[in-house]
């Protein structure tokens, strides 16, 4: 069976929204991911991927936020620090938390490589795109 390939485009928009782009090309073409550090530089370190889209640390919604980044992430910056102390480093400009949001941002393409290979591997790749698709349609409409 022929592996079918495509290729998977990343970045942000002008707004530091997250663009994650599963279905850019045509089939055959090799994956390159291209990670938008540059992009979390550019954003002072303060936008953070996840599922269901992109959480900007520096919302105030998040100055009394106990959970994580992201609910069931196994990253070191998601399992040992709140989005509360997030924003409070991010506030005070410690460096720490930019290295903390890149740590989740790095974990968070990995685990969305890793993924993509498995669906192309097992030919299911237009479904494991629904779905990535539907979870940021729901996490938009929060």
């Amino acid at each position: 069976m022929a592996l079918q390939v495509r290729r998977v485009v990343t970045g942000h928009d002008a707004k530091g929204k997250a663009i994650v782009n599963l279905l850019a090309l045509a089939p055959g073409e090799k994956i390159k991911a291209v990670l938008p550090v540059r992009e979390f530089q550019e954003n002072e370190f303060v936008v953070m991927c996840t599922r269901a889209g992109v959480i900007n640390i520096r919302n105030a919604v998040h100055q009394k936020a106990t959970g994580p980044i992201e609910e069931g992430c196994a990253c070191y910056t998601c399992q040992n620090y709140s989005r509360s102390y997030l924003r409070h480093l991010d506030k005070c400009g410690e460096i720490l938390g930019a290295h903390l949001n890149t740590v989740h941002n790095l974990h968070f393409y990995q685990r969305l490589m890793r993924e993509i290979r498995g669906a192309i591997e097992a030919a299911r790749f237009e479904a494991y795109a629904a779905e990535f698709y539907a979870l940021k349609a729901v996490g938009s409409s929060r």
